[in-house]
């Protein structure tokens, strides 16, 4: 992961360098004013081979403090500004510069132009989020100063300070994992930047966005941006620029496992060998990352040479903000080959590191690695600790995409709500027109359908009587015969072995045919209390306890139940009703479930659904599920069934105001549906 300070940096040294071509801006929001040219000192402290050396320091503190001498202060202001934007490349006095700042903010503030002030801001917003010496990365503060640029009077200046500004609160949340702030703010900057034709800062915003989504784990977001960062990087013809911006997308696509890993590395490496650049850093990192491909493609000796022949140039860049890419390709090759993992030290560091950020995707990853190499040196309790740590970090990345999906549907919600609202306003007028002629109406209707209703309920009233006595027979009249069949079976001789088959292949579909019949026995003392009109049942409640029950069938299958609902899901039933059709629905879902896959169950209006990715329905089984008695196929581990279950949930469901629907997504598998 990129430090803040050497990603801002990077940023604005490339936005300097485009912004010298660039000369045909269409502006927005202002007019864009001639650009001033700076005197000898300002062009001093502006240029890149300067803001390294011991000179910068004394050089600029000996003409800001003449500036102040002769109170000077828009002079002293411009001077001071220049020098914190170029001090994020050099550690050695960023931490003096801040503390100038807010020193020279304390006594003239209210003299410094607004232009140099917002600037001011945000070089101190780019120090509280970067440098090691102040409060130790504090973005709560950071964060406060990029905002005070809100608080000043808008004119192009201002709206490209607060465009800059949003871009490093962008960088803030990135930095900390808070994904869904960083991509509003991120679009904010986008939005300034776009619309004056900008074209590196929009480069950076991009490939931050396709962060932040992989981070959430939306990876159509995260590819769609990717690819926009490249596009946009190709417009600037600065071949740096377009190198970092693919170097950006082939690494996002290696963290997410995407068949585009290889093309994309494939189009590097061809726009690589076209730009042949000087730095050797970006050949080293091309070269790590080709590593990880042919690891991929099993061509291990390749990765091995390639390795050698890099490892030389790591001393020189270990510091440098590429420094991840070598030890994850070389610890990826020891993992492959089985040997110990020789950086082990530089992940236990970047650990501690990320310790204190929510960057949970990168923990994941580095503990992974850990974890492998302890497995390779047979030290099982520290690859044990690792892996827990592991999964951990894998379950917090989830936990923030199930929050920000959350956040988003509430915002969804929020939106249709204010609409509803408006269309309801606009209809109210007609609606209390049109009432009182529907009440008469309804009124006429009223005796006519309620002498249908009472006859209706005496015919029901005569099924079920019939249903209760029919299922009375068959719950006791036979359920005791199988039992001694049961009991029976166990005491033949197991040592035979056509024998011990045939009699568990019998007793599994005894067991089979006992479930169903206390199915029934459920229905009928179901049916002989009295029904509760009132009745509730709180969803959540028995979903939970279902799990429980097929808890040994779930586990032996690998499967992972997704429960998303709430406690705020009632149905109008009774639980012991809710249970015995969540019981049946989610034990066909876990039957007809691929190994290793996942069940999830949700809310959908005022009722649940459960969704599998298993083998699916056809149309024509569709139109028979509850209907009839239909052949049971046998589950994916070839489990037996007596395709009672739904027929018996179907007659149950008769009289009650729920129903149970089926539908086949594209996606595959089945989502069976409880509305009411």
């Amino acid at each position: 992961m990129l430090h803040l300070k050497q990603t801002v940096f990077l940023l604005l040294v490339l936005a300097f360098c485009a912004c010298q071509n660039q000369k045909n801006i269409h502006p927005t929001f202002f007019p864009k004013p001639t650009e001033e040219k700076l005197d000898s000192v300002g062009i001093w402290l502006s240029q890149d081979s300067n803001y390294l050396t011991d000179k910068y320091l004394p050089f600029f503190q000996t003409h800001f403090n003449q500036q102040i001498a002769v109170q000077n202060i828009d002079s002293a202001a411009r001077l001071l500004d220049i020098a914190g934007y170029v001090a994020m490349g050099n550690y050695a006095f960023d931490s003096i510069l801040a503390q100038m700042h807010l020193d020279f903010l304390a006594k003239y503030e209210t003299q410094i132009p607004h232009r140099f002030r917002s600037g001011l801001y945000n070089n101190l917003g780019d120090f509280y989020s970067s440098t090691e010496l102040i409060s130790n990365n504090d973005y709560g503060v950071s964060i406060s100063f990029f905002k005070k640029n809100n608080e000043l009077p808008k004119d192009y200046y201002s709206a490209l300070s607060n465009a800059l500004a949003n871009l490093g609160i962008m960088f803030c949340f990135s930095n900390t994992a808070e994904h869904d702030s960083s991509v509003i703010y991120g679009l904010k900057a986008l939005d300034f930047f776009e619309k004056y034709e900008n074209v590196v800062e929009p480069v950076n915003i991009y490939n931050t966005l396709a962060r932040n989504y992989e981070g959430i784990e939306d990876n159509f977001m995260a590819e769609k941006y990717a690819d926009l960062g490249v596009a946009c990087s190709i417009k600037s013809k600065d071949s740096s620029v377009i190198g970092l911006a693919m170097v950006n997308r082939v690494r996002l696509f290696e963290n997410m496992e995407s068949t585009r890993f290889f093309s994309c590395m494939d189009s590097l490496e061809q726009f690589e060998a076209e730009w042949q650049p000087q730095d050797p850093k970006y050949r080293f990192l091309t070269q790590s990352l080709k590593v990880k491909k042919l690891i991929r493609e099993g061509k291990i000796n390749d990765a091995e040479k390639i390795l050698k022949k890099i490892a030389p140039l790591y001393p020189s860049i270990k510091h440098d903000y590429f420094n991840e890419y070598y030890p994850d390709a070389l610890s990826e090759y020891e993992i492959a080959t089985q040997k110990p993992v020789s950086m082990e030290q530089y992940y236990v560091d970047r650990l501690k590191m990320l310790d204190s950020t929510r960057y949970f995707l990168d923990i994941a990853t580095n503990n992974y690695y850990l974890s492998d190499g302890a497995l390779t040196e047979k030290d099982y309790k520290a690859a044990l600790e690792y892996h827990k740590k592991y999964v951990a970090a894998q379950d917090s990345v989830r936990n923030n995409k199930i929050q920000y999906q959350a956040r988003e549907l509430e915002k969804k919600y929020q939106t249709e709500k204010k609409e509803a609202q408006l269309q309801l306003q606009a209809e109210e007028a007609f609606i209390k027109n049109v009432f009182i002629a529907f009440l008469v109406l309804g009124l006429l209707a009223f005796g006519y359908f309620y002498s249908l209703l009472k006859k209706k309920n005496t015919t029901i009233s005569q099924q079920n009587e019939l249903n209760e006595q029919t299922i009375a027979i068959l719950s006791h009249d036979i359920k005791e015969p199988l039992l001694g069949v049961k009991l029976l079976l166990k005491k033949l001789n197991k040592d035979d072995p056509f024998v011990a088959q045939a009699s568990q292949s019998l007793e599994g579909q005894i067991n089979s045919v006992n479930g169903i019949l206390t199915n029934l026995l459920k229905m009928k003392r179901l049916a002989l209390t009295k029904k509760d009109k009132n009745a509730t049942a709180n969803a959540n409640t028995v979903v939970q306890n279902v799990v429980r029950e097929l808890s040994v069938a779930i586990q032996t299958k690998g499967l992972t139940i997704n429960n998303e609902l709430t406690d705020d899901v009632l149905l109008p039933i009774t639980s012991e009703k809710l249970q015995i059709i969540v019981h049946n629905l989610l034990s066909n879902a876990v039957k007809y479930s691929f190994p290793n896959q996942q069940i999830r169950i949700f809310k959908e209006g005022k009722g649940l659904c459960m969704q599998d990715f298993g083998v699916g329905l056809s149309p024509e089984q569709r139109t028979k599920l509850m209907r009839e008695v239909t052949a049971s196929q046998r589950g994916t581990n070839q489990e037996r069934g007596n395709g009672l279950g739904l027929f018996l949930i179907g007659s149950m469901l008769q009289g009650e105001q729920l129903r149970v629907v089926f539908d086949s997504p594209e996606v595959g598998g089945t989502i069976a549906k409880v509305l009411s």
